[in-house]
């Protein structure tokens, strides 16, 4: 659907799965140029009217400046009143949504296939 270096797309019936395809740490983060941030801009304007779930299967670990790029998605997709998940997550992932309390403002699934269930359920009912 839409791919760039750095995140690659799919589309699921109303959802926009996205999948980052290489870690974002800060040393990551730092090297990604100016074509590559427009393109995050890009994918965001891209979930317009669509529910969203992060695939993070491709990736190991992110950091700070990651968090922020993804703030930036789940308030985008719930400006619009659409729902938006983050799953598989791994072990790095996990530590760094566990210490920064990141949780409380992401719902994290632990397969795709959950957080499909997720977000078109919710969609639906409304609730969480």
């Amino acid at each position: 659907m839409h791919d760039t270096t750095l995140f690659q797309t799919e589309q699921s019936g109303d959802t926009i799965i996205v999948l980052p395809m290489k870690d974002m740490g800060e040393f990551e983060m730092a090297s990604i140029s100016a074509d590559q941030t427009s393109a995050f801009d890009q994918l965001v304007k891209l979930t317009d009217g669509f529910n969203v779930v992060v695939d993070l299967s491709h990736t190991d670990y992110f950091g700070s400046s990651t968090i922020g790029l993804f703030n930036r998605l789940v308030a985008h997709v719930h400006v619009q009143s659409r729902k938006i998940a983050f799953c598989n997550l791994s072990l790095h992932e996990k530590e760094v949504v566990k210490i920064t309390h990141i949780n409380k403002l992401w719902d994290v699934k632990p397969s795709r296939a959950a957080a499909l269930e997720y977000v078109a359920n919710t969609a639906l009912t409304g609730s969480e």
